[in-house]
């Protein structure tokens, strides 16, 4: 199974709620429609969701960023857009295999991931992916996808927030050159479990940028990601997720 990676959309947030009721169970409160509406209309986050692609005409229809139902800032918009220049500009969706003027999309959301920009850092809120798709290489694609962004935006550095039990998650991140740097004790209220904090190096040193596009490309052949999702990554010669 192949996924699409895109920005996330007003009409994606009820998916993207049920998604993070079931991966955050114990969050207190619980993220909301608003919650997520507030974060599509604040400048300074960017979410990406992921699409189960299929054979479907309306699973091929890429959602194009979409003016008439974000108020995201002009700043956002220009980001994005250059994310996926490969497409023609629109405010509506478009069909990434013919250009033209795409059904409303329906696919099934199977992930989402979302940062923050804070200064010269960028900070990963959260990954979550449906129980149903977990172990299925989701969620490494919409980590690459934030990095990606952080790179577009001249960012200097990641950091994020990680259970200190949660081993398969800090192995991704290790993978991707995140290293422990510290720790936040009693981190999570729902059982007071102590959060590790990670930090990449510097995003923009030639090191980091080689390896982090062999992990992608080694991805993409492993998981068959098709030039769907590989044009949405790419912008001067570096793909994203």
């Amino acid at each position: 199974m192949a996924y699409i990676i895109s920005p996330m959309h007003l009409e994606d947030i009820l998916q993207v709620v049920e998604i993070s009721h079931e991966a955050f169970p114990s969050e207190c409160p619980p993220l909301s429609f608003n919650s997520f509406k507030r974060e599509l209309d604040n400048e300074r986050a960017h979410y990406l969701v992921a699409r189960e692609q299929s054979d479907s005409p309306i699973c091929q229809s890429y959602p194009f960023l979409n003016t008439h139902t974000s108020t995201a800032s002009g700043r956002k918009r220009t980001i994005l857009q250059r994310l996926i220049s490969k497409f023609k500009a629109s405010p509506d969706r478009w069909d990434i295999n013919t250009g033209e003027e795409a059904a409303s999309d329906s696919c099934l959301i199977v992930g989402y991931s979302g940062l923050w920009f804070m200064a010269d850092e960028a900070h990963i809120m959260s990954i979550a992916v449906r129980r149903s798709h977990q172990h299925r290489g989701v969620g490494e694609p919409l980590l690459t996808g934030l990095i990606d962004l952080a790179i577009e935006c001249n960012t200097r550095v990641l950091t994020l927030e990680v259970r200190v039990d949660n081993v398969s998650a800090q192995s991704l991140y290790t993978k991707y050159g995140f290293q422990i740097v510290g720790t936040r004790p009693n981190y999570y209220t729902e059982d007071h479990k102590d959060a590790l904090i990670m930090c990449t190096g510097e995003i923009a040193s030639d090191s980091f940028q080689k390896q982090f596009q062999c992990l992608k490309q080694d991805y993409s052949k492993k998981h068959k990601i098709v030039s769907k999702g590989e044009d949405l990554w790419s912008n001067s010669g570096h793909p994203g997720g």
